[in-house]
């Protein structure tokens, strides 16, 4: 495990450092119990404590404030939770999901009213406790209705070689809205660049205006209706901290059937996917 983390910070530092967002502190030890690893309910109710507080008895969840400039009031709950072996090593991949109270300290659940995710790598540690490898803000805004997205909507993806020696799962998670009869459907890939998770990519994967179509004809364009969506898998790609995204289409576009593959290349440089100006959707 020590020689995973060590060849983990090496070259994750060698391959950041042209960029300049090499961060890598060596793996903070937390209070959560190594042996809560054995207990998923045990691991969640030490994990909600370590990132969040106290848990609140009346609201249901444990009260925090997210990790970034803003530090809003967050009310959060265990989301899902994944493992992958690794380098030797066991990654606890967790997603914490909640919302911000509103101004009265209640539940908002407009429309228009974006829920709360937050994303934490673990590691067993040293002296019986873990080790956080990489985290997000604790607080990120995702979903609507006041709502995270479903646990469902989060995929765990292999974004390289099976056989490196560092962490290259990233998260895939699927949200989007309906409007007026018009559904857009989102990619969002979340990856740890050093020890911060970070948003690698936000991808249109998804669109339809069903809702506003008569007759195979949009009510109001007059053009033909679409509905299309797209897959993503990644190549097998070694030296890269990720490997690039392959994005494939199919469906109709406006009439025309669409199947077509996209190539999302991963920017060492600007530690995300580079996402083409053209894709379904887009405009």
């Amino acid at each position: 495990m020590q020689k995973f983390q060590a060849f983990k910070l090496l070259f994750l530092c060698a391959t950041l450092l042209a960029s300049g967002t090499c961060a890598v502190a060596g793996g903070t030890v937390t209070g959560i119990p190594a042996s809560a690893a054995d207990n998923p309910r045990e691991l969640w109710g030490a994990a909600m404590e370590e990132f969040y507080g106290s848990y609140d008895r009346k609201a249901k969840c444990w009260r925090g404030k997210s990790r970034d400039s803003e530090a809003v009031k967050l009310c959060m709950r265990p989301h899902k939770m994944q493992t992958v072996e690794q380098g030797g090593s066991t990654i606890y991949y967790l997603v914490f999901g909640g919302y911000a109270p509103g101004a009265d300290g209640g539940h908002d659940n407009c429309h228009a009213c974006s829920g709360r995710i937050g994303m934490v790598m673990l590691e067993t540690g040293e002296n019986g406790k873990m080790r956080l490898v990489a985290r997000d803000s604790l607080g990120v805004a995702a979903g609507g209705w006041g709502d995270p997205p479903p646990e469902e909507a989060f995929e765990l993806r292999r974004a390289g070689p099976a056989d490196a020696d560092i962490p290259n799962h990233v998260w895939v998670m699927e949200t989007g809205y309906t409007g007026q009869g018009y559904t857009y459907i989102s990619k969002v890939i979340y990856g740890a660049v050093g020890d911060r998770i970070e948003e690698l990519a936000d991808v249109p994967s998804g669109f339809d205006d069903q809702g506003n179509c008569d007759n195979g004809r949009n009510m109001m364009t007059e053009a033909p209706c679409s509905d299309f969506s797209a897959e993503i898998s990644f190549r097998d790609m070694p030296g890269k901290p990720y490997s690039d995204a392959i994005l494939t289409y199919s469906g109709s576009d406006k009439g025309k059937q669409i199947n077509t593959t996209y190539n999302l290349p991963f920017d060492g440089q600007t530690m995300r996917y580079s996402v083409p100006d053209d894709l379904p959707g887009s405009e």
